[in-house]
């Protein structure tokens, strides 16, 4: 997986979004390397998650709704009645994808986080096996 970014920042809470850390046009061997990396990335979610199901979302492109310009995953764990009807998931991501273009265009105003703040939250993922 270290040719992949996994990010954090999602619908809710244990959301992540997994994609090509190269910004080009995929084909067969970078399709194979996100697809393991979606393996890895949701066996370990299944073992370190209450949650008995996930949703994996592929955005590719535009006109998928794409927030940022590159294939990327969403993977989201759900759990028995989280969402009263299971399509209200696709109005949440396509609001929070709106809501991370916002930000995209925004990009000047951007704060970094800290080194300490990275480190942190990198220090979680790791007790995940990423």
């Amino acid at each position: 997986m270290n040719h992949m970014c996994l990010s954090a920042q999602g619908v809710r809470s244990n959301v992540l979004s997994t994609s090509p850390l190269r910004r080009l046009p995929t084909c067969g061997f970078q399709h194979t390397k996100l697809g393991n990396s979606l393996r890895t990335t949701t066996t370990l979610l299944r073992l370190h998650l209450p949650s008995n199901l996930l949703y994996v979302i592929l955005v590719d492109g535009p006109h998928a709704g794409q927030s940022v310009p590159h294939v990327h995953i969403h993977i989201l764990p759900r759990k028995d009645g989280d969402f009263v009807n299971n399509d209200e998931i696709y109005d949440a991501i396509d609001a929070k994808e709106k809501e991370l273009k916002k930000k995209l265009d925004l990009d000047k105003e951007r704060k970094d986080r800290s080194m300490e703040e990275r480190a942190q939250e990198a220090a979680e993922y790791r007790k995940f096996s990423f």
